[in-house]
């Protein structure tokens, strides 16, 4: 099979790392041979899947990482959010705006969820050593790496975690959704309205016209 349970220790990490982060709901995680990089599917029941070398080649300490950073993006929802900026890409895939404004979104879910995941498991030099394996694991088969991650560009998100000043101060889950990303779903669904109203004013206009 494709995707399949991980071995006994693992899954008791991953106990401990819903645990440190107070998440009571039912999140699996399974092992894939197909999934290139840690990633959550599904909006109802999330599971996440990790990429099967990463289970050999991670350290406990670097998995702890990428399962609190995929655990963050559950407890703030971007599964379901991530549902809800797709619907609107596809209802408005002939802006330029529209793409301007997922790729602010996925740029800032990222951010969020690394500054959450350094309330649970410490430094910033040991998230960036973590991106930087996965990053190896994904390209060792390729000739140029990138340094591209789904979300955004890694380089970006190493470069702000350098240039940060870090504290260990953990946030109040409501605090999850930022300020920028409910500001950019905003202006979405906001474009998506002028989007369906306009030709109807217009056509309204036009029968106006022709009645006078």
């Amino acid at each position: 099979t494709m995707a399949t349970m991980p071995e006994a220790p693992w899954l008791r990490l991953f106990e401990s790392v819903k645990q440190d982060m107070n998440v009571v709901r039912s999140v699996c995680i399974l092992q894939s041979a197909l999934a290139e990089v840690p990633m959550v599917v599904g909006w109802f029941r999330p599971v996440i899947l990790i990429p099967a070398s990463a289970f050999t080649s991670l350290t406990p300490e670097q998995m702890r990482i990428v399962l609190a950073h995929e655990l963050s993006h559950i407890c703030r929802k971007d599964h379901i959010l991530n549902l809800l900026q797709n619907i609107i890409e596809v209802a408005l895939f002939f802006h330029p705006v529209t793409w301007w404004l997922s790729k602010q979104i996925r740029i800032e879910r990222e951010h969020c969820c690394d500054d959450a995941c350094l309330d649970v498991t410490g430094t910033p030099k040991s998230l960036i050593n973590t991106l930087l394996q996965l990053e190896y694991l994904r390209t060792r088969t390729q000739t140029n790496i990138s340094l591209q991650a789904t979300g955004g560009s890694l380089m970006n998100r190493i470069t702000r975690l350098i240039n940060s000043n870090y504290t260990h101060t953990p946030a109040p889950m409501w605090k999850a959704f930022s300020f920028c990303t409910a500001m950019a779903i905003t202006a979405a669904i906001g474009l998506t309205t002028v989007a369906i109203t306009s030709p109807a004013t217009a056509q309204d206009r036009t029968t106006e016209s022709e009645a006078g």
